[in-house]
């Protein structure tokens, strides 16, 4: 009898983590923007309605790891990932101690949309991780985030120019082209896996909605990253190709060729992309810092082009701007950790999860900073744990056919 309770306990244990891994996970690929958006629809104060829900993200993520510690008495880490935050916290803090006016918000934002949600998932992520689950999770906040936008719109709240970015008080033209194209995997991934028609057809939908919200925003990233995204969906799934006729005549249809997201398109390498030769001049003074001090690195922002950015845009200069040498192995080690996971199985079994982690990752080489990107340590940590134990079942089976051939 105590051994079915113990057993019964564990599953329940096992319950328990894979539905706040899910949810912790879905607040921090869609939940901010949908915040963002619900708060200006109902005339909320967005700034405090975005703390709000990081607070609640923090609260959800605090309280789960002392239950995990609780229970197991222990939780799962991840060394090379550990190290980068600590490593990272360590160089905001000297910042802060140089009297960098910017270090101390910069704790406090890589502490509470970062560093905190990261361990969460590391204690929570289960052996049992279904993402059809998590995508069922996903879907109906996708199309919500859709109504409202449209919404907004209709609304006069969002304006649509020529030459003009669309935005969110609280969420930039960028961000909201992630945001977009968030949604359109997740149709993509729905449309192409479920056998409900009704899904399928409500996925189209999503994807046919959201290609003009990414192209209203003006940015190539998340355009480029969605493209990604699902090339790699397609190639985990052959099938999932057909899906790809839709996205393209829903992208000649929707998006004018004369938008203002194609005109930076095209001007990308031309002198007339401001946005572009600024980045390469902050990227240049990034690498011109890494190259003065590139055992440690420099600093973790550079207020001396601030009127430019503060940030590269780019993790890796980022990284060797901030860290140096050692922060660029410890962060090409959980690259080549993700890249290893995906490849012994967890981008066939977990293709949606490698969605996202290929979208943000190719978005932080264009825009963001280590500090603001709550998402690529976090989807990082999954996958090297869902490889972990894919690798874990995988020897497990070999020593029972082992033990097979030896008994026979």
């Amino acid at each position: 009898m105590d051994t079915i309770t113990k057993k019964n306990r564990r599953a329940l244990e096992l319950k328990f983590n894979r539905f706040i891994s899910y949810i912790i996970i879905s607040l921090l690929i869609l939940g901010f923007p949908l915040t963002a958006a619900l708060s200006t629809a109902l005339g909320i104060d967005t700034r405090m309605a975005s703390i709000g829900f990081r607070l609640a993200v923090d609260l959800i993520s605090i309280l789960s790891v002392a239950y995990v510690i609780a229970v197991s008495g222990r939780i799962r880490i991840n060394g090379a990932i550990l190290i980068f935050l600590v490593i990272y916290f360590i160089r905001l803090v000297f910042d802060q101690i140089c009297n960098n006016e910017f270090a101390s918000t910069a704790m406090v934002y890589f502490l509470a949309f970062v560093a905190i949600p990261t361990v969460s998932v590391m204690a929570t992520v289960s052996n049992e991780f279904h993402e059809d689950e998590l995508a069922r999770i996903l879907f109906w906040p996708s199309i919500m985030f859709i109504v409202i936008y449209y919404y907004l719109l209709q609304s006069g709240l969002i304006f649509l120019k020529i030459d003009t970015r669309a935005s969110l008080e609280s969420l930039n033209p960028i961000s909201l082209g992630h945001a977009a194209a968030t949604v359109a995997i997740i149709g993509f991934y729905n449309a192409s896996s479920s056998s409900k028609l009704s899904t399928r057809i409500y996925s189209l939908c999503m994807i046919a909605a959201a290609i003009p919200i990414m192209a209203s925003s003006g940015s190539r990233g998340p355009l480029i990253a969605f493209a990604f995204a699902v090339v790699f969906l397609g190639f985990s799934k052959f099938k999932r190709f057909l899906y790809l006729i839709p996205i393209i005549a829903f992208g000649v249809y929707f998006v004018d060729p004369d938008a203002l997201v194609m005109e930076r398109f095209l001007s990308t390498f031309s002198s007339l992309d401001r946005s572009s030769l600024e980045r390469q001049e902050v990227q240049k003074l990034a690498w011109n810092a890494f190259i003065e001090n590139p055992i440690v690195g420099r600093h973790f922002i550079d207020t001396s082009f601030n009127s430019i950015a503060t940030y590269p845009h780019n993790v890796f200069l980022e990284t060797a701007m901030a860290l140096g040498i050692l922060g660029l192995v410890v962060l090409i080690v959980i690259l080549f950790s993700v890249g290893r996971s995906v490849l012994i199985g967890v981008g066939k079994k977990h293709p949606l999860v490698v969605a996202f982690f290929i979208q943000i990752f190719i978005g932080a080489q264009f825009s963001g900073s280590i500090w603001l990107n709550e998402k690529i340590f976090s989807l990082s940590v999954l996958i090297i744990a869902l490889g972990g134990n894919l690798l874990i079942k995988k020897r497990v089976e070999r020593q029972i056919i082992s033990n097979v051939w030896k008994q026979n």
